[in-house]
Parts: C-alpha cells; sequence; structure tokens
C-alpha cells in the first residue's frame, strides 16, 4: 500500500519516463523531417523492374537459377526457394488461400503437403521467413526480379498456411 507521502514515481520511473519522452520526440522529429524531404513517387516504367509480385498474382517466378543474387548474407536459398514455388505452382500442389471453404479435404490436402514438402525441401535456414530485405540481391539480379516482393509473398503464403495447420489440426 503507498502512503500518501511517497512520490506517484520514484526515481527511477521518473527517468525512464523521461528517456522515452525525450526518444519518442526526437524520431517524430526525424521521421517529420524525412518525410518533407522524400521526392514524390515516379511511376515505373517498363524498364524498371517489376514492384509486383508474380506469386502473390500466382503466377511462375522468372528465375533462371544463374546464381547472381547468391550467396544471401542471411541464408536464403532464393533460386531454390523459386525453383519450390515454381515447381509446386505447375503441379497444382498450391492450395487456394482465398477460399472460404478451408474445411473441404482438398484444401487440407494440398495445404498440408505444400508444408511438408516445402520443409523437406528447402532447410528452415534457406527458407523465404529469413529474408530481411537488405535489396542485395535485388540489385544484382540478370532477370531484373524484385526478389524482396517475391519471398515477402512466399512467406506470406506459409505463414497463413502454418497458422491455419495450428488453427485446424
Amino acid at each position: 500500500m503507498q502512503n500518501n507521502n511517497s512520490p506517484l514515481y520514484d526515481r527511477r520511473q521518473w527517468l525512464k519516463a523521461l528517456v522515452a519522452a525525450v526518444c519518442g520526440t526526437a524520431v517524430a522529429g526525424r521521421t517529420l523531417a524525412a518525410q518533407a524531404q522524400m521526392p514524390e513517387k515516379v511511376p515505373v516504367s517498363e524498364s524498371s523492374p517489376r514492384k509486383v509480385s508474380r506469386i502473390s498474382a500466382r503466377e511462375a517466378v522468372a528465375c533462371t537459377g544463374c546464381d547472381a543474387c547468391m550467396p544471401c548474407g542471411y541464408g536464403v536459398d532464393i533460386p531454390g526457394n523459386f525453383r519450390f514455388y515454381n515447381e509446386m505452382l505447375e503441379s497444382g500442389s498450391i492450395p487456394d488461400l482465398a477460399s472460404t471453404d478451408r474445411t473441404s479435404p482438398e484444401f487440407r490436402k494440398k495445404a498440408i503437403g505444400f508444408l511438408r514438402k516445402y520443409d523437406s525441401a528447402i532447410p528452415d535456414r534457406h527458407q523465404s521467413q529469413r529474408c530481411i530485405k537488405c535489396f542485395h540481391c535485388v540489385s544484382e539480379c540478370r532477370e531484373r526480379i524484385f526478389i524482396v516482393n517475391e519471398l515477402a509473398a512466399l512467406t506470406a503464403i506459409t505463414d497463413e498456411l502454418r497458422d491455419w495447420e495450428c488453427r485446424e489440426i
């Protein structure tokens, strides 16, 4: 129980609150200054890399496996992830995530099959979720694939399927 003479904060709590307020103000000021200096958005031309994910559009990724993007500093097997996705797409083994009936035997079979094959084909330390978007691979890609978007889309598929699996199984 707190007596009426004791302060609301002790010294340490007060200093923590003060530091948090000062840091928050500094970050907000930098953010506003950076936004004020940002150039206007330039439309994407035909010669610039595609920014929309092919994986999100359920299209094959045009990776030739040249390995120009490799080695990834964070361990992602970029060509391996794209090769896996393209093979699953071609065989029709990717479940329809837009489906409202995720209890159907077909969805279940495809979802579990996709996850098991992904985990066996690409070890965890080389999977797409390891990408930190450093953009090194994007600058090296000879096919002008916007790799970070493709890996993020593949990660979104696997994350959604893993969440589904945790709820359903």
